[in-house]
């Protein structure tokens, strides 16, 4: 009788020990899943993040490519008007000479 107490004790022992490790695994499969759900929730906030600096970033790709398009436009107009304003002062300078021209024609004939 005592041998199987003594025998009933020792697997008591055991069965003890098993659960307090079973308890333990338990305690840190909770821990990590809590852990593992924190940083899929960061992970996600992060992703999230990441989407909003890239469509930030390629808003202000567009706006530096519009507004050097601008300037392109600007300059090239820029350019038109000086042309202009040579060909018009050269059309003035012909004129005024020609009209010099003609007053010295019109002088010597007097």
């Amino acid at each position: 009788s005592s041998g199987i107490n003594a025998e009933y004790g020792g697997l008591e022992g055991k069965r003890k020990d098993r659960d307090n490790q079973l308890y333990t695994i338990e305690s840190e499969i909770k821990e990590k899943r809590a852990r593992v759900e924190a940083m899929s929730e960061h992970l996600k906030n992060v992703q999230q993040e990441l989407n909003i600096t890239q469509n930030l970033v390629s808003a202000r790709v567009k706006e530096i490519e519009s507004e050097h398009h601008m300037r392109m436009m600007a300059e090239r107009e820029h350019g038109r008007f000086n042309l202009s304003i040579k060909r018009k002062k050269g059309a003035v300078e012909e004129r005024l000479r020609s009209m010099a021209e003609a007053e010295k024609t019109e002088s010597g004939k007097k």
